[in-house]
């Protein structure tokens, strides 16, 4: 997980948060960040673009965490008190398949 790519994505999606829990984006950004808008599709991207550097394997795994949202995942997705968890779930949900595909990866 020392690829460049993982921790830019990992960066901008975790600033993105933090700056919309501060109250600092812009309208109508603010809102849909807080709120985890349904329709809003890029904290998907950022993840995909993280689970996609392992190639397919590491996309089909994070589609079964993204749909099924368990354990800290389930969590970190629930849990708002007013900070912004948007990109933080799928952010970890990507690594965890991306970390998943490349172990299938060296063991296949």
């Amino acid at each position: 997980m020392h690829k460049r790519e993982v921790l830019n994505n990992a960066m901008v999606g975790l600033e993105l948060d933090r700056l919309a829990s501060q109250g600092l984006l812009k309208e109508p950004l603010e809102s849909i960040v807080m709120n985890d808008s349904g329709v809003f599709g890029v904290d998907e991207g950022i993840a995909l673009n993280i689970a996609n550097i392992y190639g397919t394997i590491g996309v089909t795994n994070y589609g079964y965490i993204d749909r099924d949202k368990t354990g800290k995942i389930k969590a970190l997705d629930e849990g708002k008190d007013d900070i912004s968890n948007t990109f933080i779930d799928d952010i970890v949900g990507a690594i965890v398949s991306a970390v998943s595909a490349k172990t299938a990866h060296e063991h296949n």
